[in-house]
């Protein structure tokens, strides 16, 4: 026996919508990605982009790298895209410039091996320095650790040895950078200062050299060392006290006052011989009551407040707080605003102030007889 099925009581089924996910690019994408690359030779540093759009498609690509990235670039376009731009600057193959980055602190400053300056001034200078040695160091089984603890190397280095870098120039001129003595450097963080302290004054040496010589090449980038004791960036812009805050919304309110009584003015000016349009009425009125709020402390009329004043600052002095009132009166009788009588920062203080001020608006923005 079939079963019979009332359409009116029987339950529909609610079609279900299917998430297809997105596909996922492929080599090919990729390629088509990069096609505008005028240029690609990694072994000689050389990408050509066509234009800015294109360093950053690059950038994109390379955030997302992975492992072949230090872990304070991965997925972060910005500042693949910067490292990329310095790597265009030095002739340096991005992904190996990379891996020379340094972070000391989330949020810190990134910055760059010392043998980076070398290798930069060599590839966009065109210059390879000499270096040379003087003093002595010994190696003690001491180990050495860190200033948060952690430890360095299993031995020390100490002594006396420093390195000169020196470039002699086509017309005979000799320039040369010498380094602090070894144990008058502080920041020595890198195992190499103890363990082949020579290469790591090489590379002091040459940073040195390049930012006193030839400065234009690494303008605004530093070393690992150099960032090590850097805070990280805060924003210590004071913030405006409460007086503050007040003077500017009466400051911002007159301003939206003059310009409407201004309008109102023009306005009028511009019917004054045709008579007034029945149809404008109601704006003719609006544009009254603007321009009368300049002279609210004297009348004692309601200003209507507008868009940018705020409904505290739009009551007569009248029906303000006895504070106010004062400030208002002392203006009027020729007093300077340093006779405040009320304490720093409070709220009588600040209403003294608002009426002064006002009185002050009052007194520029008078109507002549």
């Amino acid at each position: 026996m079939n079963d019979i099925v009332d359409e009116n009581t029987a339950t529909r089924s609610t079609p279900t919508t299917e998430t297809v996910p997105a596909p996922q690019k492929t080599t090919h994408d990729y390629a088509d990605q990069m096609s505008d690359v005028a240029n690609f030779d990694p072994a000689l540093g050389s990408y050509n982009f066509a234009n800015l759009g294109q360093g950053l498609k690059f950038a994109d690509m390379m955030s997302r790298a992975g492992e072949m990235l230090p872990s304070h670039l991965r997925d972060k376009i910005p500042l693949c895209l910067a490292v990329t731009m310095r790597a265009l600057q030095w002739r340096i193959d991005p992904f190996a410039l990379a891996q020379e980055t340094y972070q000391a602190k989330d949020g810190g400053v990134i910055g760059y091996q010392a043998k980076v300056f070398v290798a930069a001034l060599r590839t966009m200078a065109g210059i390879s320095l000499d270096f040379r040695f003087e003093g002595e160091y010994t190696l003690s089984d001491e180990a050495v650790t860190g200033s948060k603890g952690g430890a360095i190397a299993p031995r020390r280095a100490t002594g006396d040895r420093r390195c000169i870098a020196s470039y002699t120039d086509s017309d005979g001129r000799l320039f040369e950078f010498e380094t602090p003595k070894l144990d008058d450097i502080g920041v020595k963080n890198s195992p190499l200062w103890h363990n082949d302290p020579r290469q790591q004054l090489a590379y002091y040496a040459g940073r040195g050299w390049t930012r006193r010589h030839r400065p234009d090449v690494i303008m605004g980038a530093y070393s690992d060392d150099e960032v090590e004791d850097m805070p990280v960036m805060k924003d210590v812009t004071p913030k405006k006290s409460g007086l503050m805050q007040h003077l500017e919304q009466i400051n911002n309110g007159r301003a939206a006052q003059a310009k409407a009584a201004k309008w109102s003015r023009d306005n009028m000016a511009d019917n004054q011989d045709t008579g007034p349009d029945p149809a404008d009425e109601n704006q003719d009125a609006a544009a009254e009551a603007s321009a009368s709020s300049a002279s609210e402390a004297h009348t004692g009329d309601k200003q209507a407040p507008t868009d940018n004043t705020p409904e505290k600052d739009a009551k007569a002095p009248t029906e303000r707080s006895d504070a106010f009132r004062d400030g208002f009166s002392a203006f009027s009788n020729g007093r300077d605003m340093r006779d405040c009588p009320y304490e720093a920062q409070s709220d009588n203080k600040i209403e003294w102030l608002i009426g002064f001020r006002s009185g002050v608006y009052q007194s520029e923005n008078k109507e002549p007889a």
